[in-house]
Parts: structure tokens; C-alpha cells; sequence
């Protein structure tokens, strides 16, 4: 059967309109389509940039996000060859703990990740790991290289804060079993193939990892064989990690000087692992304490003792009972790291403590020697108008109410030394007439008596007699004896002579020429008043007026001796002078 078109002479011509319309849309839309190639194709450059850009960030996000989700950190990078590796922890186990892997199956519980943490200095340049089965050895190999290629593929990486990593040129790894049929290739064979390719490339920037070394054959030739390995790996260079049951190579190791040992931690009570790695010891196999485990019938076990060498079944026990002293020793050392810190917390609080208290200490006697300098100043304004009254009128009277404000003035001043926290002084013995130092006024003074019942002293100071604690006194060496202004008599015992000559000279903005003679003529009528001890003001500015008056002081025949005064008088605005009435 044959099948018919017919197409109407009516729609004919539109029909022919349709297709030529289509041909022309397909033109045209090639013609956009070159034209907007053209355009992107102008810009090639540009887009491959940002497509690079894109995946730039996109690896970033992931690197990131890697580093989120295995609680990662970011290690140091070093040339010396140390490696370190804080609180490690593989990655497929951190994304197991998350659920991210295979469920265990029914009636189990995942077991909780134990990191470990290994230290190796450059000039170990080989371990050897021992332990028992299913002990984590070959998880820590995995571990060790897995991690050294992630820091040097810039990501971050499951440890803790302060991991340091070398850089390697090569990282050589001979774990698992490589027997092949189709090859065939024992397992002892598989590993061999691997490992003479490993002496032929490493070189001291390579990393080997070697799990099982000697396996697979006779236990002595294996142990002879695994020894001539690590030893030839240590004269190329490289940094090796290996694991192995073999004694003789955990005997080679352990006394040799550039090698180190480990072992995984076992617990001989609950007859468990604990994953936990521990440098410089090595372990036994316990073999036979994990068949037991395992559900090894005991009549199995002890038939397996029986066949056992004596030396090699006490060699056994020793390392056992070894391991048990370590375990409680290290679960020792915790207790006592963690009763440190707890004493550093509560010492670190004491100290804040005590720092509030010595603070708050420090604010009052700042307060106090303010207000002692506010009533030294006033004390010594009163006792210069006191002195004058007594010299003006030269009366019993006027003499009693100069040693009543002489009083008034020591009472105030011991006011405020009660307010102040005591101060410690030196542990040397005071004497009668030494130079003492009285920090909460900041003056110097003289010892008048040794300390009474109640451990209170008589200071003179200036033309003050204080009483005050001797807590409160230092003793001033002989280097700091510029701090006393002048040397004072232990008592006042005569009131001078009526006079109107002011216990202090201004000199400040008089020229040289005409302040000297003016100082000439004070320091007489001061002389002939009876003044003991006057004050010279002549301000600090230039030094000119100074330098002057102290030159005419040096050569003054009444002048027995200057200082520059204390601050609280003006400091080296003024000088003290001491007159020979």
C-alpha cells in the first residue's frame, strides 16, 4: 500500500509563504548567533579569567568547608625535618564519629575517636611502632601521611593548634596486603617490590611509611631483613615510620641513637586498646590476651603458653607488668598536670585578687601623700608665721602657741599616715641620729628615738617633731642623701631675737647685677635675726640666676651649707640654705 499527499491549489502559495518564512528565520537566527559568538569570542579572556577566578573560589569554599567540617587547624610548615603532631586524628574517622560514613552494624555503637599526639625531633630519623594488633598502628601511618599531604596541598588539616609538619619531596607508603593471583605475588613478595623501590627513590626529603616490615616470611630472616632496611632508608636520609612485631628490630631501634620507638597503649585489665601512642617504649603483641577477647577457647590459649619459650614468655610478662607501672605512672602524670593547672587557676585568681587589693592600696596613699603635701605645705606656712610671731614678740606666751601649732601640725600629719596602708622598710636596724625616709610625706628627717612599746618612732622633720609607725620609715643610704634638704638640729632650744626678716627671698624676675647684692644684704639681717635655715627663690627658667646664687652661697662666710629644696618646696626653683647665726 502507497501512501497519498494532496495538497490543495488553494493553500498551495501559502503554503510555499510558510516554508520561505522558516528558511528565513533559520537565517536569521544563524546570523544572531554568529554575531553574539563574535562578541563572546572578543572576549575570551576575559571569561576564562572569571572561570578561573570561580573555580579558584570554589576550592577555597571547599577547603574551608573541609576545614569545618574535621575541626581543623592550620599547622606550621618546616624545613629542620621536626615533625609534631598534636591530639591527630584521621580523616575518615572524624567524618565517621559525624555519621557521614557506613552505620556500624545492629547492637554496636561507634566508638569514640582517641587522637594521639607524636613528637619526632630532627635527628630522630627513624620509628619503629609496636603494638598490638588492631592497635592503631597502621592507623597512625595512614594518619601521618595523609595529613603531611594534606598540609602541603594548603589544606588545613585534623589537629590541633601548634602541629608542625616538614616538607617532603617524596611520600613512599607500603601499606595493606599486595598479594596478586593474576600477578602472582605473595604477600611477602607484594611488599618487597614496593620497598626496593623505595631505597632506589628516597632521599632526605623523603617520608616512608612501612607497615608490617618483615612480614610475610621467617621471623628471623624477616627481623635480619626489616633491620637492613631501616638502616639503609637512615643513610639516604629519609624520615621512616614502620610498624613491626619483629623483637629484634624493636631491640635495634630502641638502642640506637638516630631511632626511636612507640608503642600503642594496651590495657591489660580490660585486655583493650586505648589508641593511644606513647614514644619511647615498645609493646608486645599481645596476641594471645587479644584471642581471648575474641572468644579463642581458653584450653586453645593455654596449650599456646605451653608451646611458648620460657625466656620469650617472662620477656613477655616483664613488658606486661612494664606496661601496667607506665599506664598507672602516665594516668598519674594527668592527675597531677590537672591538679596544676587547678592551682595556677586558683593562683592566677589570688593574684587578681591581690592586684585589686594593691591597687586600691596604691589609690589611697597616692590620695594620702597628696593631702600629706597639702598639709606639709601648710604646716610649714604656719610654722614660718609662728616663727615670726615668736621673734617679733619674743614672749613666753607667743613661744607657747608656736610649740601649740608645732603640735597641731604633728597630730594632722599622723592623721593622715594612720589612713595609709604601711609600707615595708628595710630589715636593717634604725639608730638614734640615722637619716631617715618618710615616703607617705616624701621628706627625709632625722631619728630622734628608737622605736617604743607600740613600734612608734620620733622623726625630726624640717622644724616638725612627728611620731609615726616604723613600718612607715625607710632607711636613706648614703647614695640618697641628697634627698635631705638640710641638716637639722635635734632640738630648737632658743627663740631668736625680735625681728621683721621673712624666712624666704624672692628673687625671681631680678637681673644677676642687682640680686646679688640683695642676697648679700638678706643673708646679714637674716644672720642677725637669728634665722637658722631661709629659703632663696629664684626659679628655674635659664639656670643664669641659679648658678649665680649658688656661686655666692659657696663663698657666703654665713652660709653653712644649700641644697636644692624638695618638690613640695619648689624643687630647683628654690634653694635651701643653712645660716650660722
Amino acid at each position: 500500500k502507497a501512501t497519498v499527499f494532496v495538497e490543495p491549489l488553494d493553500v498551495l502559495e501559502l503554503n510555499n509563504r510558510l516554508v520561505e518564512l522558516a528558511d528565513a528565520e533559520g537565517v536569521e537566527v544563524h546570523h544572531i548567533l554568529r554575531r553574539l559568538t563574535t562578541e563572546v569570542w572578543g572576549m575570551r579572556g576575559q571569561i576564562r579569567q572569571i572561570a578561573d577566578t570561580l573555580a579558584e573560589l570554589n576550592y577555597i569554599v571547599a577547603r574551608a568547608r573541609l576545614s569545618q567540617l574535621l575541626h581543623c587547624h592550620e599547622p606550621a610548615l618546616r624545613e629542620d625535618g621536626h615533625l609534631e603532631l598534636i591530639q591527630a586524628r584521621h580523616p575518615l574517622l572524624v567524618v565517621a564519629s559525624q555519621g557521614g560514613l557506613a552505620q556500624p552494624a545492629e547492637g554496636q555503637e561507634r566508638s569514640p575517636i582517641v587522637p594521639w599526639t607524636l613528637a619526632l625531633e630532627p635527628d630522630t630519623r627513624t620509628l619503629v611502632i609496636t603494638g598490638p594488633n588492631t592497635g592503631g598502628k597502621t592507623v597512625l601511618l595512614k594518619t601521618v601521611g595523609l595529613l603531611t599531604l594534606m598540609a602541603q596541598a594548603g589544606l588545613h588539616i585534623p589537629a590541633e593548634e601548634g602541629s608542625q609538619l616538614p616538607i617532603y619531596r617524596h611520600v613512599l607508603a607500603d601499606i595493606g596486603d599486595e598479594q596478586s593471583i593474576a600477578q602472582t605475588l605473595s604477600t611477602f613478595s607484594g611488599h618487597m617490590q614496593h620497598i626496593v623501590a623505595f631505597l632506589r627513590e628516597a632521599d632526605d626529603r623523603s617520608l616512608v611509611l612501612i607497615d608490617e616490615l618483615g612480614a610475610g616470611t621467617d621471623p628471623a630472616e624477616g627481623a635480619a631483613l626489616g633491620i637492613a632496611i631501616l638502616e639503609h632508608l637512615l643513610c639516604r636520609g629519609a624520615k621512616t615510620l614502620v610498624t613491626t612485631h619483629h623483637n629484634p628490630v624493636k631491640s635495634h631501634a630502641y638502642l640506637h641513637g638516630q631511632m626511636a620507638t612507640a608503642a600503642m597503649e594496651f590495657d591489660a585489665e580490660t585486655l583493650q586498646p586505648t589508641f593511644r601512642v606513647s614514644v619511647g617504649r615498645f609493646g608486645g603483641s599481645n596476641a594471645l590476651a587479644i584471642s581471648q577477647r575474641l572468644g579463642m577457647p581458653a584450653e586453645v590459649l593455654v596449650t599456646a603458653r605451653a608451646h611458648m619459650d620460657v625466656d620469650a614468655h617472662r620477656l613477655v610478662e616483664v613488658a606486661d607488668r612494664l606496661q601496667a607501672e607506665l599506664q598507672a605512672l602516665e594516668q598519674r602524670r594527668r592527675e597531677v598536670d590537672n591538679e596544676r593547672m587547678e592551682a595556677a587557676h586558683v593562683r592566677a585568681a589570688y593574684e587578681s585578687r591581690l592586684g585589686a587589693i594593691d591597687a586600691e592600696r596604691r589609690r589611697q596613699l597616692a590620695g594620702a601623700v597628696d593631702e600629706g603635701e597639702r598639709l606639709l605645705a601648710e604646716a610649714r606656712r604656719r610654722l614660718d608665721e609662728a616663727i615670726l610671731e615668736v621673734r617679733r614678740q619674743g614672749t613666753v606666751a607667743s613661744a607657747g602657741q608656736a610649740r601649740e601649732v608645732l603640735q597641731q601640725v604633728g597630730e594632722e600629719l599622723e592623721a593622715v599616715a594612720a589612713k595609709t596602708c604601711p609600707l615595708e622598710g628595710d630589715a636593717k636596724p634604725l639608730r638614734v641620729g640615722e637619716a631617715v625616709w618618710l615616703p607617705i610625706w616624701r621628706v627625709s628627717g632625722v631619728l630622734l628615738s628608737l622605736p617604743d612599746t607600740a613600734d612608734v618612732v620620733e622623726v625630726q622633720a624640717g622644724q616638725m617633731t612627728l611620731k609615726v609607725p616604723v613600718s612607715q620609715l625607710e632607711p636613706l643610704h648614703e647614695t640618697e642623701r641628697s634627698r635631705v634638704p638640710w641638716r637639722i638640729p635635734p632640738r630648737i632650744s632658743r627663740v631668736a631675737a625680735p625681728g621683721d626678716v621673712s624666712p624666704e627671698l624672692n628673687l625671681i624676675g631680678w637681673r644677676v647685677d642687682d640680686a646679688l647684692p640683695h642676697l648679700d644684704k638678706y643673708l646679714d639681717r637674716a644672720s642677725a635675726a637669728g634665722l637658722q635655715r631661709v629659703r632663696i627663690i629664684h626659679g628655674k627658667g635659664s639656670g643664669r640666676l641659679r648658678q649665680a646664687v649658688h656661686q655666692l652661697l659657696t663663698s657666703h662666710p654665713l652660709v653653712k651649707a644649700f641644697i636644692p629644696c624638695s618638690p613640695a618646696e619648689g624643687g630647683w626653683g628654690a634653694t635651701a640654705v643653712e645660716i650660722d647665726a
